[in-house]
């Protein structure tokens, strides 16, 4: 950067820089074009991806499922049963603890979220439905962030045999808190708009949150103060 032109250069860098998603792509692209070392490809993309969370992944979906010549739900079977094949084996072929609570540990799960994935094993037109960007705006946690996706990806029948059989009781811990919590709700129509518009709500006042932060110490952008008046606007119409 000190040297001639090199704040130039800096700069021209941070432009052009890549996701970390397309930059995996973009590392095994030859390796991907050559059939003798496509699946060596295939494998090593794989394996950078799956250190991802679905969230970065999703709205680079298109791209890396083209490159990989599938559809993007096949892609995310793809890496699901990727992440689930190596779940177990260290990089050394050691075992490795599974990231499962212990059982007599509870489970704090977020009742909005947990119902947002109750909703989606229960209709099979919701999970055809939903877009996989949409749905992972609205959640926080990353590990409910797994579980929808992975509901998105596969039919409930499958997947409770998949978790049955790796003996991780989370997602079914997830799913029973979901239901408890709609059965709690007063209105058995339109659990769905309520939830999302309680997530939305909720998605909404952080970011607004962050926002006032950043203005009060002076590093909003114009944009940032544009989106901010829209935040607070879209939330007070919503009281």
């Amino acid at each position: 950067i000190l040297s001639e032109g090199g704040r130039e250069l800096f700069e021209e860098a941070i432009r052009d820089a890549r996701p970390l998603a397309l930059q995996h792509l973009a590392a095994v692209r030859g390796l991907l074009d050559a059939s003798e070392t496509r699946r060596a490809g295939v494998a090593s993309l794989y394996g950078g991806l799956a250190q991802l969370p679905p969230s970065s992944l999703a709205p680079y979906a298109p791209q890396l499922s083209a490159a990989l010549g599938l559809y993007p739900h096949e892609f995310w079977r793809e890496l699901d049963d990727f992440r689930r094949k190596n779940a177990r084996t260290g990089p050394r072929g050691d075992e490795t603890a599974q990231r499962v609570p212990a059982r007599h540990e509870p489970l704090t799960l977020d009742p909005l979220e947990s119902a947002l994935c109750s909703l989606l094993w229960r209709s099979e037109e919701r999970r055809r439905s939903t877009r996989p960007e949409e749905l992972l705006s609205l959640l926080g946690d990353s590990r409910i962030k797994e579980v929808a996706l992975a509901i998105l990806m596969d039919s409930p029948d499958t997947l409770e045999t998949r978790w049955l059989s790796i003996g991780d009781p989370y997602p079914m811990a997830v799913l029973s808190r979901g239901d408890a919590f709609c059965d709690e709700l007063d209105s058995k129509d339109g659990l769905w708009d309520i939830v999302c518009s309680g997530l939305r709500r909720r998605r909404d006042e952080s970011r607004l949150k962050l926002l006032d932060a950043r203005m009060r110490r002076g590093e909003a952008s114009a944009e940032e103060l544009g989106e901010m008046s829209a935040l607070a606007a879209a939330l007070k119409r919503r009281n």
